[in-house]
This record gives C-alpha cells, structure tokens and sequence, in this order.
C-alpha cells in the first residue's frame, strides 16, 4: 500500500494533530454558511443570513461515500486530467482512503493521465483541502478521487465532462473544487486597474503616476475584478436571486468569455470550467442545479502598485 504524506503539513498549516484539530473545529464553527449570495462576495445590499442556517439546515442528510478534489496543477505542465497513483492520502489528522475502484474505472477509460510521486507530492492545490474533508467526515467512512487538472481543449473538457458525469450525479459524491481567485501585484505579473469612471483598464507599475489611479483604490478595482468573475460562474434558475445566468451552460459560456476579457490569474480556472461542463452535461440529462458564492476576502488591501495581494471566494452548487 502506497501512502501518499502531508507534504505540505508544518509550512503551509500545522503538522500538530491536536493542533489543527483545534483549528479546523474553531474555523468551521465560525463559518458562515448563507442560503443567499453574501453581500461582500458579489457586491449586493442582501445581508448574509444567520451563520450556520447551511450547516444546521443538512442535519439528518446522509453523508457521501466519495469526494472527489479537483486542483489545478502548479508546478507541472500538464495536457488533461491526471489520477494520483497513491492509496491512501495522510493528513495530520487522520488518512483519507483513495476510491480505488473509481480511480480504476478512470484510469480504464485511457482518457486520463497518472501523476508521479513526485507531481504528487509538489502540488498543494489538492492537498489543503484533506484536513478539512477528514474533520468534516470525522467518523464516517469516507474516500477521495484526487484529479489534477490541467490545460483543456474544448474537446478535451467535453471529453472528460462526459466521463465525470456519471459520477457526480451519483448522491454518494460530493465534488470539492480547489482555486482562489485574483493574485495581484508584479510579482505575479498582473496589474490590471479599472477606475470607476469605466476608462480603462490599465496596468499599473511602480512608475504609474499616482493620479491615475487614486480616485478609486486599487483593491476596489480587484474586487471588481473578481466579482465580475463570480457572477460568470453563478447561476441560478430562482426567479428571486439576482442572478444573471440561469444554466451551467450559460455560466460555462460567460466564464470563458470573462477569462479571454480579464485574464484573470485564477489558478483553478480549468477545474472550474470543468464542473461546469459537468454541469452542463447533467442539464441536457434533466439534472439541474445553481451555483452560488457565499463569502469573498483577500489577503491585503492593495493601496500602491507595489504592493500584492490573493483574493479567495467560496461557492457551492446545489441540486434543485
């Protein structure tokens, strides 16, 4: 049996059992958990509703028998999809069994890739989200197809859509998609500004005059940015949601045409044009869903073009 260890457990989160026990319980139970878009992620008047009314709103739903983590692949240039070739992924708290079969049946299909030990154990994208799904699932029998995801023709994306399909409208998968959205500053060479006025956009540098930008802050422009991203990915058929898009289709087709407008530096792009076409692929099926963001941050306030930042949303899509 391959085990595939915490690589990143002790730098990027602790190593410490009891340690991120604590921290995992703490975070998720001060989690906001809104039936409604929240109003700092898409920019609404809404207030977000009570905390937790999602979490206690599941009690008594049986909990999934597989999740499978969607990542983008940060380190490796990679064409398509690719499976890990580990058994069992270790966390600090606990190990998460792969779904061998499931890995199996994929691997079968000859439409997908395998990682080796050492893109594996690089990538961080899949692996920060393991402590969670163990605390989550803490008790319960619970497995994990990690899928690294890399870059997607169209073809490619239908490809495996109709594959993952299957799958993901199993009521036993629970499908986990790992991205942040905007990094910001010259050090990753993106610095697109828009002012308020609708001139624009610009890219900004350390020798941009400070009057073209400061009638509005530069993190405004960002979470403009991003919000306009978050509204291509949304969709939702209740006629009482401020929701542009109605279909997985139509959010598919609106979030490309985002990412050819912004280029955006959204790390799980390809993963999440992937779900969408998965959802798209379920609509022409009768299976319909909506995908709403409940909460937005970023890790700083960029006021100066020398300044950086990340921003982070969170999202989760529904049956209906």
């Amino acid at each position: 049996m391959t085990v595939r260890s915490a690589t990143h457990a002790g730098t990027w989160y602790s190593a410490d059992r009891a340690t991120l026990d604590q921290q995992l319980s703490k975070w998720i139970r001060e989690a906001q958990s809104p039936r409604r878009p929240a109003s700092n992620a898409y920019g609404l008047e809404e207030p977000p509703i009570a905390q937790h009314a999602m979490v206690n709103g599941c009690k008594g739903i049986i909990a999934p028998r597989r999740v499978f983590v969607l990542g983008p692949s940060h380190h490796a240039y990679l064409e398509g999809c690719a499976l890990s070739d580990y058994d069992v992924l270790s966390t600090p708290i606990g190990d998460l069994p792969v779904d061998m079969q499931v890995n199996q049946e994929l691997d079968a299909t000859g439409q997908f890739r395998v990682m080796t030990s050492a893109v594996d154990d690089a990538e961080h994208s899949i692996e920060m989200h393991l402590p969670y799904i163990r605390k989550v699932f803490e008790g319960h029998n619970i497995s994990v197809i990690p899928l690294l995801v890399g870059q997607l023709t169209p073809v490619d994306t239908a490809k495996y859509a109709s594959v993952l399909a299957e799958y993901f409208s199993d009521p036993a998968t629970l499908v986990v998609v790992s991205s942040d959205f905007c990094h910001w500053g010259e050090r990753f060479r993106y610095t697109r500004y828009e002012s308020d006025t609708g001139v624009g956009p610009i890219r900004l540098s350390t020798r941009t005059p400070r009057e073209e930008y400061e009638a509005r802050p530069i993190y405004e422009s960002i979470q403009s940015l991003d919000a306009d991203g978050m509204t291509a990915i949304s969709y939702a058929a209740d006629a009482e949601l401020p929701i542009r898009h109605m279909s997985a289709a139509e959010a598919r087709k609106a979030f490309a045409v985002y990412l050819s407008r912004t280029g955006n530096t959204i790390c799980g792009k390809n993963p999440i044009s992937l779900l969408l076409a998965t959802l798209h692929q379920l609509e022409t099926h009768g299976d319909t869903h909506r995908c709403l963001f409940t909460h937005y941050e970023q890790s700083s306030a960029v006021h100066t073009p020398g300044d950086s930042s990340v921003s982070y949303a969170t999202a989760f899509v529904q049956k209906v």
